[in-house]
């Protein structure tokens, strides 16, 4: 069985939407183009940012000084908090990248986002 008969057909969609547009890959790019070039599209293919009731930038303790991190909440008092570290291969990616996707985690699971930033290469 070909791996494309494995996809779902939502899945397969994305893929085909993704190769239309025809940009260089990644990994072709230079560390500066490829920032670019993801943070100007990695909200493309996401749901719509979710109103929350409490999406705070925060600063955390880092062993190298204050790491910034995000925190979403779609409720109020004592949450489970799950931490966020965005992909991105330690290049690309960041807080905003993944704002949507933050959001929905909260908003879905009950949960307290915490989205951390790190040190990109």
């Amino acid at each position: 069985m070909s791996p494309q008969r494995l996809l779902t057909p939502a899945m397969q969609g994305v893929l085909d939407r993704i190769q239309r547009v025809r940009r260089p890959a990644l990994h072709a790019l230079t560390a500066r183009a490829a920032k670019l070039a993801y943070s100007s599209g990695a909200e493309v293919l996401d749901l719509p940012r979710a109103a929350l009731p409490r999406v705070e930038d925060l600063q955390v303790p880092g062993a190298g000084g204050p790491l910034s991190a995000r925190l979403y909440a779609a409720g109020a008092g004592r949450l489970p908090v799950m931490l966020y570290l965005h992909g991105g291969g330690f290049v690309v990616g960041g807080l905003d990248t993944h704002d949507s996707l933050c959001r929905q985690l909260a908003l879905r699971s009950g949960a307290a986002v915490l989205a951390l930033d790190y040190r990109l290469g």
